[in-house]
């Protein structure tokens, strides 16, 4: 995701545990303990309690996260940018639509629908594993290529994105799977540049929990991107309006179309 250049208020300071737990998927999604991130998708259900997820205002349901590390981010970029340069946010979010739905929307080839800032082109090609296979649980992961085209009234842009998908058990008090948790990770292959806009590199965490109602969603993104003339603060606003621009889109879509 790239910002909307619209300045707003700056969201506050996640707290110490969703700054962890953020870090934790990018470093522990390899990992060969299942157990590694099934603690971790329950210890989110605790960030998400001390949130309203249906709150209006995006900035009551967002933070600033610190920056990923190059221990969290080791084996999937080729650059030598640090990440330790960025800066993220993330928002909760509740979606009117469960799992299935927006696993239904995830293995769309065609994105433009569901992303309103690509709306000339997100093309999506699944390049190790895919939906069936993830869903019958043959797959422990899929990965896909994005072939993304940004466009706004003030901008264009291309760069490729690579993102995989996984699930994760959700335990009861006697540590026994109860459901399942989607979880997902991208990254930027590389800078993208137009005119005096250079973004260096971006990451992005998205987790559906499942709820009674549809499922709860986190959205983290992360990005170092220089652009004359705003500050930091301009940036987490801005980087706040576009997720919530795009979780409303994404269940709006859904709401119309399936």
């Amino acid at each position: 995701m790239l910002l909307l250049f619209v300045a707003c208020a700056k969201p506050p300071q996640a707290p110490a545990a969703m700054e962890e737990l953020a870090s934790w998927f990018f470093r522990e999604w390899p990992s060969e303990d299942p157990g590694a991130l099934e603690s971790a998708a329950q210890q989110l259900y605790d960030c998400a309690e001390k949130v309203d997820p249906g709150a209006e205002d995006p900035l009551d349901r967002a933070w600033v996260v610190g920056p990923l590390s190059r221990a969290d981010v080791e084996g999937l970029v080729d650059h030598d940018n640090d990440p330790a340069n960025g800066f993220g946010v993330g928002e909760i979010f509740a979606s009117q639509h469960g799992i299935e739905d927006h696993m239904r929307v995830i293995e769309m080839p065609d994105q433009t629908p569901v992303e309103p800032a690509s709306p000339e082109r997100f093309q999506r090609t699944f390049i190790d594993g895919d939906p069936d296979c993830l869903r019958s649980g043959e797959c422990e992961t899929m990965r896909s290529h994005n072939d993304v085209h940004r466009k706004t009234a003030l901008y264009e842009i291309e760069y490729e994105i690579e993102k995989e998908w996984r699930y994760v058990d959700v335990l009861d008090e006697d540590g026994q799977p109860v459901d399942q948790a989607l979880c997902a990770r991208s990254w930027n292959l590389d800078e993208a540049q137009h005119k005096a806009i250079t973004l260096k590199q971006g990451y992005a965490l998205d987790v559906f929990l499942p709820r009674d109602q549809g499922s709860l969603r986190m959205h983290l993104t992360w990005q170092e991107t220089e652009i004359p003339g705003l500050d930091d603060e301009d940036m987490q606003g801005a980087l706040v309006n576009g997720i919530e621009d795009l979780l409303t889109h994404q269940d709006a879509w859904m709401a119309e179309n399936l």
